[in-house]
């Protein structure tokens, strides 16, 4: 039996791309001090609920919400909320 070129690379991958995968996680949502942010929502919404973020990178900010077990981190765009990422510490 042949493998394809370039199989066994991507076997070698899996187990970098799975713990990835489990790094963190996606969300619709962030809550911040009892207000819910949604993708989608303003940037004035995001930080109307949340205030300013810990960290900004490039369209990144980065929120450290509660008792600091997880990151959340938010990327913005065109004065939108685009995408919400939650990782554990």
């Amino acid at each position: 039996m042949r493998i394809a070129p370039g199989f066994g690379i991507a076997l070698l991958a899996l187990p970098w791309v799975w713990q990835t995968a489990l790094a963190y996680d996606s969300a619709d949502s962030i809550r911040c001090n009892g207000s819910l942010v949604n993708i989608g929502d303003t940037v004035e919404d995001l930080l109307q609920a949340c205030g300013e973020p810990l960290q900004r990178n490039e369209n990144q900010w980065v929120y450290e919400p509660g008792d600091g077990s997880f990151v959340q981190t938010v990327g913005v765009g065109n004065g939108k909320v685009m995408f919400i990422r939650v990782e554990q510490k």
